[in-house]
């Protein structure tokens, strides 16, 4: 985004604008050490998390994750593109900005260019629904599902005409490049020359990007055409597995009454939001996936999701539970008639029925391990250990063993059977499931403190990179913001975080924003700093090991005695090279 205005307007701008006199006036702050302490503003909390740091001009909440500059910001609140906020912010300060599109270096991306297609068939179907006589039967259908023209005009829906071309046709009269509308799965071509519509005689649910952008389509038959519902095709722009329909209209209720409902249809969600519902997502023609649910903890941490209560809802719980408890997050299910949706159940038994199913909803592992039960024959010792092979894998997914210890206590009642009994089949009982997940949790911990030690103190910076560390990172995404902070160093002499936003982009920038502002003890920085590398160095050599373990194995199983001797000595370099790890790092950092 920042190519769209020289480094030297922005710089100017962000100088201009401090960034506490601006949010201040959205929150009432408190002075914390360096930092400034609010309730956030984009989410429901009793105790402040939000943080503003004065000198390096950035926020941050530890609550929902939002992080940056002051343009970030006020793209945030008040839900900005990036050229309107960088305007908003130059009218307030009297500063002269020409139009947006002349500090553009070049012609628009690919990206760009497919945006802005998708941009022209959202509206065309949009007014197609809205203005045009042939839209008729579409508006007649929305009213038929009960969904009001204010719910039409919120979404952006429309209708695709039953016509073979008339979207071709529009985009060709606009200069449209029709290999590009393909390549977004609106068109495809004619055997005999030519593009026909792949969207026809259907209800057109746009889908949005966080930043109201157009990135894809749904489509719902009306007439008995096959298939029902119809979806973009995953491009450069859109992917079914990380998009959800609904957020970018639904998050800022999300985010204010800190819950979220996930359903499975356009129309479950049409429904909710206009009965008053708001905080409601769609996957899109897929089953919910873990970067849905990773997207959604930026909001809120409190979920509820719909199943039936039959076979296929079962089996869908169970998917959905395991990416939740890897999440470190306890779902509630609202239970329906089986056979019913949320859409069918507002319409015949109205919103507060809907609502009362909310308040009442189990948690989903209570629910899972109840309907594991209901199943069996617990009167035949068989029956009892049937539930105990399918519900210990799920409590393995559990991160906190006392939580872990707590649901194995409770199946023991409820199956009679002792602790160390259900314990004593070694399915991922607590402890040993609680050291798997830990593991990973702690390289984590230790690389972001990595990063944070080059962030907060930016002399260490060259000292890291001598000892090259930053290719051992597990985690890629602290290995590509530790390797721009690197290059912003050697280039600038000093990294201004609001710089290294821009480079980053925004779920990198806002990492960088947390870590930036994360309180650590550095009492013994050179210490610190040390063992932090000496572990991560640690963890790769481990892993190294473990490689040529298994290439060893293999190498016997096919008596390669050359390749046996080969990879041994390899191993062994490689262990006398780790216990030397101390004194080459510490000859290294030379600190």
């Amino acid at each position: 985004m920042a190519s769209f205005f020289p480094k030297e307007k922005l710089a100017e701008i962000r100088s201009r604008a401090n960034i506490v006199d601006i949010i201040s006036e959205y929150v009432t702050f408190k002075k914390a050490g360096k930092n400034y302490l609010a309730l956030c503003p984009f989410h429901s909390e009793k105790t402040p998390s939000f943080h503003v740091n004065e000198e390096k001009q950035i926020f941050y909440c530890f609550g929902c994750q939002k992080g940056g500059d002051v343009i970030t910001f006020l793209r945030e609140i008040n839900n900005l593109s990036f050229v309107e906020a960088v305007s908003q912010l130059a009218n307030r300060y009297g500063l002269s900005l020409p139009p947006p599109s002349s500090y553009r270096k070049e012609k628009a991306t690919d990206q760009e260019t497919f945006l802005e297609i998708n941009e022209k068939a959202m509206h065309f179907f949009h007014h197609v629904l809205m203005q045009r006589p042939e839209g008729e039967v579409g508006r007649k259908y929305l009213k038929k599902r009960g969904i009001d023209q204010k719910i039409w005009e919120t979404f952006k829906l429309g209708y695709a005409l039953e016509t073979w071309d008339s979207l071709a046709t529009f985009l060709n009269k606009g200069n449209i490049p029709l290999q590009l509308a393909k390549q977004l799965g609106l068109i495809a071509p004619r055997e005999k020359g030519g593009f026909f519509d792949c969207f026809r005689g259907r209800i057109i649910f746009p889908i949005f990007n966080l930043n109201g952008r157009t990135i894809g389509f749904g489509g719902r038959a009306i007439a008995g055409g096959t298939p029902k519902y119809l979806n973009s095709s995953d491009s450069m722009i859109y992917k079914k597995s990380s998009s959800l329909f609904g957020l970018p209209i639904t998050r800022n209720s999300i985010a204010k009454e800190d819950q979220v409902l996930i359903v499975e249809g356009y129309f479950d969600l049409l429904s909710l939001f206009q009965a008053g519902i708001c905080p409601v997502v769609s996957p899109l023609g897929t089953a919910l996936t873990g970067v849905h649910i990773q997207t959604l903890k930026r909001f809120t941490s409190r979920f509820y999701v719909v199943f039936d209560a039959d076979e296929a809802g079962d089996k869908a719980a169970l998917r959905s539970l395991e990416m939740f408890l890897n999440e470190g997050l306890s779902p509630r299910v609202v239970i329906l008639p089986s056979g019913s949706d949320p859409d069918e159940f507002i319409q015949q038994k109205g919103v507060e029925n809907f609502r009362k199913k909310m308040e009442i909803a189990p948690l989903l592992i209570e629910y899972f391990i109840e309907r594991a039960i209901e199943k069996k024959n617990l009167s035949l010792p068989e029956g009892k250990v049937e539930v105990v092979k399918e519900v210990m894998p799920i409590i393995g997914h559990i991160r906190e063993p006392i939580v872990q210890d707590e649901y194995i206590r409770k199946l023991s009642e409820r199956l009679g059977v002792r602790e160390d009994r259900i314990r004593s089949l070694g399915l991922s009982p607590a402890p040993h499931r609680a050291k798997e997940l830990s593991s990973p949790i702690d390289e984590t911990r230790r690389e972001e403190f990595l990063l944070t030690l080059m962030l907060q103190k930016p002399e260490l910076i060259l000292s890291v990179d001598a000892v090259e560390v930053v290719d051992d990172l597990d985690s890629h995404l602290l290995q590509e913001i530790a390797k721009t902070v690197i290059a912003l160093y050697q280039k600038e002499g000093e990294v201004e975080i609001t710089t290294l936003i821009d480079q980053l982009g925004d779920e990198k920038g806002k990492l960088a924003t947390r870590l930036s502002l994360k309180e650590e003890n550095f009492a013994n920085i050179t210490e610190s700093l040390k063992d932090c590398i000496l572990q991560i160095k640690r963890n790769k050599f481990k892993k190294m090991k473990a490689q040529l373990t298994l290439k060893i194995k293999k190498a016997q199983d096919s008596r390669d005695e050359a390749k046996i001797r080969d990879l041994n000595e390899q191993k062994v370099k490689l262990i006398l090279q780790e216990k030397n790890l101390p004194n080459t790092i510490g000859a290294l950092l030379n600190l």
